[in-house]
C-alpha cells in the first residue's frame, strides 16, 4: 500500500517565477518531510516550467500544467483535487513558509485532544521597499493554540472584531482535512467558488465544521504585496473589473445592496452566497449592515488611483444604495461616520495645537539661552578668544 502523506502542499502559480522560487524553496527546506508537494502552473509562458526543470529535483514534487486559461477559483479547485494527503494546504506563489512551520502545525494537530478538521494560523508581511518584516502581532497570546468555534469566527468577520482576518481559514493561512473537503464537494459542488476562492472556501469550511484549531503564530510571510490581486483591486477599479471578467458570472452582486466592485463588497457577497448555499454553522449569523456600509465607504476613501470623476461616482452609488436601505441603518451609518470625522478632526486640532505650543516653547528656550550667553570676544583676525 502506498503511504498517505500527512500534508499535501499545493502551490498554484501564474507568471511569477521569481516569487515562486522562494515559495518552493521554503517548502523543501522545512525540517518536516511527511508531505507531498504539488505545483500547479497556470502561466501563459514557460518561465516557471524552465525554472522547475533546471533548479529543482525532488521526489516529493509533482508538477501540473494548465493551458494558462483557468480562473483563480477553477485553478485552485483543479490543483487541490489532485491532493492525496491527510491535510491539504495552499501556499501561494507570493508566500514563504517560516522555519519549522510544517512541524509546528503537525504537532498542534496531533497534540490536540479534539478532532481537527480545520487548522488556521497567522502570517506576517514583507515590505519590498525596506526589506523588513512587519505585522507579526498576536491576537490572543503569542504561540497560543486554541479551539475557536466556527460561529465565533463568522461573527468576527461580519463585525470585524479582533481575530479577523487571521482566524478565518482562507487556505492561504490554513489547512483542511481531506475527508472534510470531499464531504463539502459532495454536498455543494466545488470547494473553491467565485468570487474570491480563499473566502468562499473559508466560509464553506466554517459552515461544515464546528470549530477551527487556531495557532497564534505567524507561520508564513506574504511578499510581493505590490502585485497582489486583492491589494491592487482595493486601489484600482480596473484591476477589480478585470478579475471579475475572468469568472463568467451573470451577477457579481446578487446578495449585496451596493453594486460596485469593492473588495469589501465582494467579500460580503461571498459570505451571503455561501450562507444561502450551505447554512450549517453560518445559520443565524446576521450581517452587520452598519459595518458593511462603513467598510465599503472606507475602501472608497482609501483608493489611491481613482480619478475625481470615479471617486464621485463611487460615492454617489454608495450613497444611493444607503438611501434605499432601512432608515435605522442609515442613521447608524451616518452617526458612525460623523463620530469618525469628529475624532479625526480633534486629533488634527490637537496635533496643530501641540505643534504651536512646541514651536513657541523652543523659541522661548532659544531666546533665553541667547540672552544668558556671555558676549563673544573676537581678536583682530576674527577668531573667538578663549576665556
Amino acid at each position: 500500500m502506498s503511504h498517505t502523506p500527512f500534508f499535501s502542499i499545493i502551490i498554484p502559480t501564474r507568471n511569477r517565477p521569481e516569487l515562486f522560487k522562494d515559495a518552493l524553496q521554503s517548502v523543501l527546506l522545512q525540517d518536516f518531510d511527511d508531505f507531498e508537494l504539488i505545483v500547479s502552473d497556470n502561466s501563459t509562458d514557460n518561465r516557471t516550467q524552465e525554472l522547475i526543470n533546471t533548479i529543482f529535483d525532488s521526489t516529493k514534487l509533482t508538477v501540473l500544467r494548465t493551458d494558462g486559461s483557468l480562473s483563480m477559483p477553477k485553478h485552485w479547485e483543479f490543483a487541490t483535487q489532485k491532493a492525496k494527503g491527510r491535510y491539504v494546504l495552499i501556499l501561494t506563489d507570493r508566500s514563504v513558509f517560516k522555519q519549522h512551520t510544517l512541524r509546528t502545525i503537525y504537532m498542534a494537530i496531533n497534540s490536540n485532544k479534539e478532532e481537527v478538521l480545520v487548522c488556521a494560523w497567522r502570517w506576517s508581511l514583507f515590505d519590498d521597499q525596506t526589506g523588513c518584516e512587519y505585522a507579526d502581532f498576536p491576537i490572543i497570546e503569542q504561540d497560543a493554540v486554541v479551539n475557536l468555534p466556527s460561529k465565533e469566527i463568522a461573527q468576527n468577520f461580519v463585525n470585524r472584531q479582533e481575530g479577523y482576518p487571521y482566524d478565518l481559514p482562507r487556505m492561504l493561512n490554513s489547512c483542511y482535512r481531506h475527508d472534510l473537503a470531499e464531504k463539502i464537494r459532495n454536498k455543494h459542488g466545488d470547494l473553491f467558488k467565485p468570487i474570491s476562492p480563499d473566502f468562499t472556501c473559508a466560509f464553506l469550511l466554517l459552515a461544515e465544521s464546528k470549530q477551527v484549531l487556531f495557532l497564534d503564530s505567524a507561520l508564513f510571510i506574504s511578499q510581493g504585496l505590490s502585485i497582489s490581486n486583492g491589494g491592487n483591486s482595493s486601489n484600482n477599479l480596473s484591476v477589480a473589473e478585470s478579475y471579475l471578467s475572468t469568472l463568467g458570472l451573470d451577477d457579481y452582486y446578487a446578495h449585496v445592496p451596493i453594486k460596485i466592485p469593492l473588495v469589501e463588497n465582494i467579500i460580503f457577497e461571498d459570505f451571503l452566497a455561501i450562507q444561502e448555499l450551505a447554512d450549517g454553522e453560518l445559520s443565524n449569523i446576521s450581517i452587520n449592515w452598519v459595518e458593511y456600509y462603513f467598510r465599503c465607504y472606507k475602501e472608497i476613501c482609501e483608493k489611491s488611483n481613482l480619478k475625481k470623476s470615479e471617486f464621485c461616482l463611487l460615492q454617489s452609488q454608495w450613497q444611493q444604495s444607503l438611501s434605499n436601505f432601512d432608515k435605522t441603518i442609515q442613521n447608524k451609518v451616518k452617526k458612525r461616520l460623523a463620530s469618525i470625522w469628529w475624532r479625526n478632526f480633534k486629533i488634527r486640532i490637537k496635533k496643530i495645537a501641540f505643534c504651536a505650543v512646541l514651536i513657541k516653547l523652543i523659541k522661548n528656550l532659544l531666546s533665553l539661552t541667547k540672552k544668558n550667553q556671555p558676549p563673544t570676544v573676537l581678536n583682530a583676525a576674527g577668531y573667538q578668544l578663549d576665556d
